[in-house]
């Protein structure tokens, strides 16, 4: 922000491109846009800054401006794997804008939404409370202790937004379990054969009839989806495992990209579910009795949800356009003139002024000084005309005769 403050320069096209991806990172998804096309003013030929713009009206769900970038950014892009990733990037958001205009995001719910497209079954009552095993995680690469908590934590935000109607039970063993959280460093692929785009997570769930669901696999993944060796951030996974410990217990997929349950991850969403989201589970669980239900997770220490990628992200802007600015100090500020103080000799003590020369003057200090005072030399014998000097002329001396008078020395005024 401080360096496009300095426009214009050399370096504005590569300063905008970079605070464009900054604040996609940061969620801020407008700013993004507005830098994008900034930096496209000083650069038209950035293609970074075209995906990175079409990234950022995809996850303001803002699909027919995310596919213009992106064409605009494969008549560039020269990279066959990074076109073959932006081809598939089209596809899928040619079908998420078929999705997002089939329903209505407005309404209390999408309870409605979800029995259309796929049904709504639920846990039987007699399953209660539901019985979950976590695995422990070990060996997988990129697992980190703390996931675990984020499981417990989702599971205890979704029974107490159906009003205390689920509850549940951590157990030892996956063959005595409802429903299996397990972790993966693996590829994750959608569920249907209309989705096959990687996931951050996937849950199964099969069913005993056509209302209610027998048994659930939830995966996890710890390896970002889209940069190989990068971990999953520990505000993505949280995200993540709320959003599939949802489907777990019957949730489907919104429309709305501040619910939790959305379709596709958005830095809209905060990590909380919204109204909606309370509003459709605990409809779907609208007939079972309340239970004694605690939160395990209520002490546990509050995460900073993170919504996790679900497309290649765009390339970082090239920095290496950008010159370090040269020192640049800050303005003089505008003073009165100050002038050079006059000497002032220190006052004369009441001793020294009783103690003076004939002129006037003060006697010089004799302690408090090692000014030494002028002794002027002594006076020599006076000479005469005849004995100490020869004239030029015969006899030497003038008429009159006599001494000279003895030559006088400068003696200087008093001081003032």
């Amino acid at each position: 922000e401080a360096g496009a403050a300095h426009d214009p320069s050399k370096s504005s096209g590569p300063i905008h491109a970079a605070l464009s991806f900054a604040y996609l990172q940061a969620g801020e998804t407008e700013k993004a846009i507005k830098e994008g096309e900034r930096a496209l003013e000083f650069d038209p030929q950035d293609k970074s800054a075209m995906y990175n713009i079409a990234i950022a009206y995809q996850d303001g769900a803002k699909f027919d401006e995310a596919l213009t970038w992106l064409q605009r950014y494969m008549a560039l892009e020269t990279d066959p794997a990074r076109r073959k990733s932006a081809e598939t990037f089209m596809i899928c958001l040619q079908e998420d804008r078929k999705q997002i205009n089939s329903q209505s995001s407005t309404l209390p719910d999408y309870f409605e939404q979800m029995e259309d497209k796929h049904g709504n079954a639920i846990w039987s009552k007699d399953r209660l409370p539901l019985r979950i095993y976590i695995a422990s995680g070990k060996g997988v690469y990129g697992f980190r202790a703390q996931y675990r908590s984020h499981i417990i934590r989702s599971f205890d935000t979704w029974c107490l937004a159906t009003g205390k109607k689920l509850s549940y039970k951590i157990v030892d063993t996956p063959s005595k379990a409802d429903i299996s959280v397990e972790w993966t460093s693996g590829e994750l692929a959608g569920s249907d054969k209309f989705d096959k785009r990687l996931k951050a997570g996937v849950t199964k769930l099969n069913y005993s009839d056509g209302q209610h669901i027998s048994d659930a696999t939830v995966s996890i993944r710890t390896v970002n989806a889209f940069e190989s060796g990068r971990l999953v951030e520990d505000g993505e996974c949280a995200s993540t495992c709320l959003h599939e410990v949802g489907h777990a217990l019957g949730l489907g997929h919104s429309t709305n990209i501040y619910d939790i349950m959305y379709f596709r991850s958005s830095s809209k969403q905060n990590g909380v579910p919204t109204r909606r989201d309370k509003a459709t589970i605990a409809r779907l669980y609208a007939d079972y009795p309340s239970v004694d239900f605690t939160p395990q997770a209520g002490s546990m220490a509050p995460v900073h949800y993170l919504p996790p990628p679900t497309f290649i992200p765009p390339k970082p802007p090239d920095t290496r356009q950008l010159t370090p600015p040269l020192f640049i100090p800050p303005p003089l500020q505008i003073e009165k003139k100050l002038e050079p103080p006059l000497y002032i000799p220190p006052p004369i003590s009441a001793e020294r002024k009783a103690d003076t020369l004939p002129s006037g003057r003060p006697s010089p200090p004799a302690a408090e000084t090692k000014v030494p005072l002028y002794v002027p030399p002594p006076l020599q014998p006076s000479r005469t005309s005849a004995g100490n000097i020869k004239g030029k002329k015969e006899g030497g001396a003038k008429p009159g005769g006599g001494s000279r008078p003895a030559p006088q020395f400068f003696v200087p005024p008093p001081i003032k």
